[in-house]
């Protein structure tokens, strides 16, 4: 039986690289965005050439509602599902006493109540196919390092942690492994330039000095993680959370 994995937020960056990697390790799968769009569709054509099947699937998950309908949609098109990974983010730099409470609505509602919602959909799911599955949640070093103008995002990465924690605590006497990973700086600007500052060349020059491993992540980095702790080769690991930085927190943090 051909596994199948949820993927929220997986058009580009950190989700498509998951997707694709999840796809090379044989699972058909569910790939989610705000907007299905040319590269929406380019990522389905990637998993298709990778042999497996593809289910394109929109939602703006600031909507509560998102949650159980992009869950649903994924049950109902593979009949089943195995792996869920919520990697979906929004973020605003603003100093703290500038911050709009807007800005304060819409991170919390996608960043962190969206992977409560979801991974409490996805989980609901597995306990009723009574075959167990993985839930990966993916955080942030903002989670545990304060930067300027990050109160918000920072809050929210945190908060994914604490809810990992709670996740695998309760699902596992259900066979239910939840786990996340914190990356560090990530060039995610393929395949999209501007798909964030992140990305810019000159905030890799500044940010690798300060990294042991002397370079800027890529989204494989974190891909092959994520396929490693969804997989059965992590079947004794739950309610973790792996930093993976390149040693950056170990050398502290690049002026602003």
């Amino acid at each position: 039986m051909t596994p199948t994995a949820l993927v929220t937020g997986s058009r580009r960056g950190i989700g498509r690289e998951i997707a694709l990697a999840l796809a090379e390790a044989g699972y058909d799968v569910a790939v989610h965005d705000i907007e299905i769009d040319d590269l929406a569709r380019e990522t389905e054509a990637m998993i298709r050439d990778r042999g497996q099947e593809c289910l394109l699937v929109e939602a703006d998950l600031s909507k509560a509602e998102a949650a159980e309908s992009i869950v649903k949609a994924t049950a109902e098109h593979f009949g089943r599902l195995d792996a869920q990974v919520n990697n979906a983010a929004t973020w605003t730099w603003s100093a703290y006493t500038e911050t709009d409470v807007s800005e304060w609505d819409r991170m919390l509602s996608v960043d962190l109540r969206a992977p409560f919602l979801i991974g409490q959909a996805a989980a609901r799911l597995m306990q009723n196919q009574d075959t167990g599955g993985a839930i990966l949640n993916i955080s942030s070093v903002h989670s545990t390092r304060t930067w300027p103008q990050d109160t918000v995002y920072g809050i929210c990465k945190a908060g994914i942690i604490r809810l990992t924690e709670s996740m695998a605590y309760e699902l596992g006497p259900s066979g239910i492994r939840v786990n996340a990973i914190a990356p560090g700086y990530i060039d995610s600007r393929v395949p999209d330039p501007d798909a964030s500052p992140i990305g810019k060349p000159d905030y890799a020059d500044a940010v690798e000095p300060w990294t042991p491993l002397r370079r800027i992540g890529v989204p494989r980095d974190i891909a092959d993680v994520a396929v490693f702790l969804l997989s059965s080769r992590a079947r004794f690991v739950t309610g973790q959370c792996l930093t993976v930085d390149g040693g950056f927190l170990l050398g502290g943090t690049p002026a602003p």
